[in-house]
């Protein structure tokens, strides 16, 4: 190679051209910042204590309050009303007042719907359940209390009475009277004779037939009627034959007479032969 000559010498098999190779010149690494920090500088203002929150009454606030139309007032809250001693007098003679009604409303129920009072009669036959009353009046083996009235005891229609009736049978005459009994006791015959053969007839006739130790039993209820198809009282009959006696007991009420109307099934279920 000629050393004053830039060209590069042509490459022979024995003397190859190579070129040197400058080394690569690696990047220069800065090394990053040391991060030193500052001391902690005490401050000389004291801490906030935290507010302390009142408790909260959920009880007390809805969940949630619906928002007020443009057509609702909002209502003012609501205050005691404080009566004056003017007013405290009124409201307590309205007080009695009300409370005299409701005692006359009572005996009025008592009256016209369980009837009136009653207290029991007893022979050596039987007991029952009468009116305190009314007058007896006594018939060989038949009782009668009938309702104190003025002159023959009838107020536009039947005399209000309870009455009882024994009589003995023999064997022969107990199959006679069942048979007597289920043939024209029934509902047919005394709606259009009445249960005592006089008069109308009757209307709303109720009639229930059984048997019970050994005894035939009848009940019947109804109206009885005027000749002029006309109501005037109404009745309640129970009939017993027995082994050797028959029984019979009947609750008969004027139409005015509500009260023993009322208290005929109390009448005729106290009955107790002895």
């Amino acid at each position: 190679m000629d050393p004053n000559n830039n060209a590069p010498t042509p490459t022979t098999p024995d003397e190859p051209n190579v070129q040197p190779i400058e080394p690569v010149q690696q990047p220069v690494v800065t090394p990053p910042p040391v991060f030193n920090p500052e001391p902690v500088v005490q401050s000389s203002v004291p801490p906030v204590s935290p507010v302390e929150q009142p408790p909260v009454n959920l009880n007390s606030q809805p969940a949630f309050s619906a928002p007020q139309s443009a057509f609702t007032q909002p209502t003012a809250s609501p205050v005691a009303y404080q009566p004056k001693k003017s007013h405290m007098k009124l409201f307590v003679i309205l007080g009695v007042a009300l409370v005299s009604l409701v005692g006359i409303g009572v005996a009025v129920w008592m009256m016209f719907f369980n009837g009136i009072p009653l207290k029991q009669y007893s022979n050596s036959e039987y007991s029952i359940m009468v009116p305190e009353t009314y007058k007896k009046e006594e018939s060989g083996s038949s009782v009668k209390f009938s309702k104190p009235e003025p002159g023959d005891g009838k107020v536009n229609g039947r005399e209000s009475n309870v009455a009882v009736s024994v009589i003995d049978i023999s064997n022969d005459l107990r199959d006679e009277m069942v048979k007597y009994m289920n043939d024209n006791f029934t509902k047919e015959k005394i709606t259009d004779k009445g249960a005592f053969g006089d008069g109308g007839g009757a209307s709303d006739v109720s009639v229930v037939k059984s048997t019970k130790d050994g005894m035939d039993i009848i009940t019947m209820s109804g109206n009885s009627l005027d000749d002029k198809k006309v109501i005037d009282g109404k009745f309640k009959m129970k009939i017993i034959i027995a082994e050797k006696k028959a029984y019979s007991i009947l609750v008969g009420a004027n139409p005015s007479d509500s009260s023993l109307s009322a208290s005929a099934d109390r009448i005729i279920d106290s009955f107790k032969i002895k």
